[in-house]
């Protein structure tokens, strides 16, 4: 199997009051490297990257995951991948579409992108070996914030049906805060199905 190491770095622009998490993706074999959501900081970002830079993983376009992306583009040359439906949202266009089931290679590391909407239209993760890269979607406490309760249940449905069942060690590596495991992201998600009067809700919801 391939290795792969995942590097976080907590970045923010000045004005901002809070920090999300970039990151760098790297097959130990060739050192072929992603960056994943170039959210603020490039320079801090490229620096971290290295000189072999290969894809731009784009989970999803809100500002706060985009803004340094035309930056390292510019920095590395490298394709920017994400769905059709955040397109729009992505600076400087996107070159490889991606879709749910899509298979990509980062050197010799096989990537998985699952489609998982409701936080943005077009949201996915990255899937690697003992790794999702996973955005906005799930996050040690709960879901990623959603703006209206069909966008909450369908974001649940994609978390139980697509992430849920991947292996109960692979590592989550949120858009914001500390990363958590599957394994720990199922038992607190079985806990908020026993919870009475769930229907109607969206916004920032805890699991607890």
């Amino acid at each position: 199997m391939s290795h792969v190491t995942v590097e976080r770095l907590e970045v923010a622009e000045p004005d901002w009051s809070f920090t999300m998490n970039s990151y760098i993706v790297r097959d130990e074999a060739t050192g072929a490297t992603a960056i994943v959501d170039p959210g603020a900081d490039a320079e801090r970002i490229l620096q971290a990257a290295g000189p072999h830079v290969q894809q731009i993983w784009i989970t999803h376009g809100d500002f706060d995951h985009v803004q340094a992306l035309e930056k390292v583009k510019a920095a590395t040359g490298a394709p920017v991948l994400a769905h059709g439906l955040e397109e729009e949202r992505v600076p400087g266009g996107v070159d490889q579409l991606v879709s749910h089931g899509f298979l990509f290679h980062l050197g010799q590391t096989e990537v998985l992108t699952l489609f998982v909407p409701g936080h943005a239209p077009g949201h996915v993760a990255f899937v690697v070996p003992g790794h999702v890269l996973g955005g906005d979607i799930l996050f040690p406490g709960g879901p990623g914030r959603t703006r209206t309760p069909g966008n909450f249940q369908l974001l649940l449905q994609g978390i139980e049906n697509h992430l849920l069942t991947l292996d109960d060690s692979m590592v989550v590596h949120p858009g914001h805060g500390d990363p958590g495991t599957i394994g720990e992201a199922k038992r607190a998600y079985d806990q908020f199905k026993q919870r009475p009067n769930t229907e109607g809700l969206y916004g920032d919801v805890t699991w607890a």
